[in-house]
């Protein structure tokens, strides 16, 4: 388990993602073979693989909130995503989330959201949010300690596409983990698993530095963005602007050409 951070991490996985999301019917086929999205863009957003003989098998993304681009689900839970920012809490997104199919019956998806869960809260998030398929959710209630945050509704419009909105408070989630493993008994295991034998809680901070490096490189981004995705022709003017935001001016034309830096600030 490690956050992707190079370009062939990167593009082994938003090649999956763009690969299960297809063969799903959640998205139309991109050029590129890759889910790249503006949210992809943003240094903050931390990007999780799994690995099994150097093949990235399962995905898991966190993306926080921004007040340029708020955040995937707000197309869907737009109103209980305002209703927690109203209280003042800063809000992060469960995205990406795949497993090759091959892979299903494994661990992989429990690894990353250790992994996620340590990211969260090493940025200081007060909830992580996530759209969840229905056949999901009792598993990420019981088990993951989630709750309701939003009816079944579509996602993306396509058939079959039904998600419903889940919300878990990372503040005194520890306490409720115990409070779980004390209903468990001899098959305790929730603050283990998540808090004290939890590695990538030692890590997290070691892999974003290592991100900010990576997305201060002209070259990695260049090849991501522009020459395998395309990018900024996909890019409303809002978009590029946080893009560039986030980049500093410099470093967005140097990437995006001229022409991307003018629309960004027009």
């Amino acid at each position: 388990m490690v956050r992707a951070t190079n370009l062939e991490d990167l593009v082994g996985a938003y090649g999956l993602v763009h690969q299960t999301f297809v063969e799903q019917g959640f998205i139309p086929p991109e050029e590129g073979g890759l889910r790249i999205r503006p949210f992809e863009a943003l240094p903050e957003m931390a990007t999780f693989v799994a690995k099994l003989e150097g093949r990235i098998v399962a995905v898991m993304s966190i993306v926080p909130d921004s007040q340029e681009l708020g955040l995937p689900g707000d197309h869907a839970f737009r109103a209980e995503l305002d209703c927690l920012r109203a209280e003042g809490r800063r809000i992060c997104e469960v995205t990406n989330d795949v497993v090759a199919k091959e892979h299903r019956t494994g661990t992989f998806f429990i690894q990353l959201t250790r992994a996620c869960f340590a990211h969260a809260q090493s940025i200081g998030c007060d909830d992580v949010f996530a759209c969840v398929n229905p056949q999901h959710a009792c598993f990420f209630e019981s088990v993951l300690l989630f709750e309701p945050c939003g009816n079944r509704r579509s996602y993306s419009g396509a058939p079959g596409d039904l998600v419903e909105g889940k919300r878990l408070s990372l503040q005194g989630l520890e306490e409720r983990a115990i409070e779980m493993d004390r209903m468990l008994g001899a098959d305790a295991f929730l603050r283990d698993y998540y808090y004290t034998a939890n590695p990538y809680h030692a890590r997290v901070r070691a892999w974003a530095k290592v991100a900010r490096n990576a997305f201060a490189d002209p070259e990695m981004l260049r090849e991501l963005f522009v020459r395998r995705s395309r990018l900024p022709e996909r890019c409303s003017p809002e978009e590029l602007a946080a893009i560039r935001k986030r980049w500093g001016p410099e470093l967005f034309e140097e990437v995006f050409g001229s022409a991307c830096a003018a629309t960004a600030v027009a």
